[in-house]
């Protein structure tokens, strides 16, 4: 118990000291912070960092661009590195430390977008195909239905026509029912008048 309310009033402490510190030296805490993520391929926590960076209130030199290109291509977002690095490079010019890395960057940027792209249209088709067979397994399963209840209603006529024509009329319970549902359905006229 007592450690953690230390270790609480410690984190209160730090944070009170960080607070204190001016943009620049937080800027260059941050900044090395920043190279550490990097060096150890942090590039999620590198972002973050980035994001902390850029909300101070300093100036941030043209190669940030670059560092933050490279976090977003290698955490899996090539749109926006491809952006960073397009920035860094029309910053810079060919004269930036880091500008063959940087096309390389968007080279493979733009050959990601495009592998993207190519997935996400094939994704697409292959759904389409997908919902497409449903309908038609749908709408041949429907027409099956549809068919076999005429099948059964035009045996059922045929039966109740027959059964009228050679028995005289003498149906069961569940056979007068059948009838008289034929007869509402389908006009079965020669199943009238032997329903009784």
């Amino acid at each position: 118990m007592q450690l953690t309310v230390r270790m609480v009033m410690l984190i209160v402490l730090l944070n009170t000291i960080l607070f204190a510190l001016s943009a620049d030296i937080k800027f260059d805490m941050l900044k090395t912070k920043l190279s550490q993520q990097l060096k150890a391929s942090e590039y999620k926590s590198a972002l973050s960092t980035m994001k902390e960076i850029r909300n101070l209130e300093v100036k941030i030199p043209s190669s940030f661009d670059y560092f933050e290109g490279k976090a977003l291509f290698e955490s899996g977002n090539p749109d926006k590195a491809y952006i960073k690095m397009e920035s860094y490079v029309n910053a810079t010019g060919k004269n930036g430390k880091y500008y063959k890395k940087a096309l390389q960057y968007l080279i493979k940027s733009e050959s990601a977008i495009i592998v993207n792209k190519q997935k996400k249209i094939k994704d697409e088709k292959r759904k389409a195909k997908k919902e497409r067979e449903e309908r038609e397994r749908d709408k041949f399963y429907c027409e099956e239905y549809v068919e076999s209840c005429l099948y059964a209603r035009r045996k059922l006529k045929e039966d109740a026509c027959w059964r009228s024509q050679r028995c005289g009329g003498k149906y069961s319970t569940m056979e007068l029912q059948m009838i008289r549902k034929i007869s509402q359905i389908s006009g079965c006229s020669c199943a009238r008048g032997y329903e009784k």
